[in-house]
């Protein structure tokens, strides 16, 4: 099966976090609103199906950047149980850790530069995933 999930912070401090699946519709799982400090990123969820039926299980996460020979890349890895797999693939196979930290990382892929741009972003984003009860009113 092949399955995913996405990270979108809005310029509001809310956030939406959503899965996919080739034999399942982009879902909202979780919204919420999130907060940066000192590099590290708190989502603190206001609506949410059962953490355990979720990929994301973290609560916060450790920002970097991430440069190679083609650029950098702004990631994100929880502190938690993505840090914890990192570490235990690592110890387990030590060949590659820049390739395995990516592997359990979340990279930037798109940035909201405006309020409004930020706004169109969500709108676009409700319309087409399946909707969880409570996040419809996101900005």
């Amino acid at each position: 099966m092949l399955a995913g999930s996405s990270l979108y912070l809005l310029r509001s401090g809310r956030y939406l976090y959503m899965e996919w699946a080739d034999v399942q519709p982009e879902t909202v799982y979780e919204c919420g609103s999130w907060s940066l400090s000192d590099a590290v990123l708190t989502l603190r969820p206001t609506v949410a199906v059962n953490a355990e039926a979720a990929y994301r299980k973290d609560q916060r996460y450790i920002v970097y950047e991430l440069a190679d020979e083609s650029g950098s890349a702004l990631m994100l890895i929880g502190d938690g149980w993505e840090l914890e797999h990192f570490e235990t693939a690592v110890h387990e196979e030590p060949s590659d850790p820049t390739f395995t930290l990516e592997l359990y990382s979340r990279e930037r892929i798109e940035s909201y530069r405006t309020d409004a741009e930020s706004r169109r972003a969500a709108v676009e984003l409700m319309k087409r995933a399946e909707p969880l009860r409570g996040c419809e009113a996101l900005p």
